[in-house]
């Protein structure tokens, strides 16, 4: 007898623009979310919650990112 277990994993989505200049800016959150989206579809994964963010990643203190954790 064959026994299987179904784990099926569930993801958050994180998109974050930083507040930095926009020069150096590679992709704004809607294009972040529209990807997310496609690769949600392709893959049938579970998305659980969506966070979004405008804020440098390079201070500690990111309350939206903190929060999803």
């Amino acid at each position: 007898m064959k026994i299987t277990t179904s784990m099926h994993t569930k993801y958050f989505i994180y998109a974050r623009k930083s507040t930095e200049s926009d020069e150096r800016q590679v992709q704004s959150i809607t294009d972040q979310k529209d990807w997310a989206d496609s690769i949600i579809q392709q893959k049938e994964i579970t998305v659980i919650n969506n966070f979004e963010e405008s804020m440098s990643a390079r201070k500690t203190g990111r309350p939206i990112f903190n929060e999803m954790l």
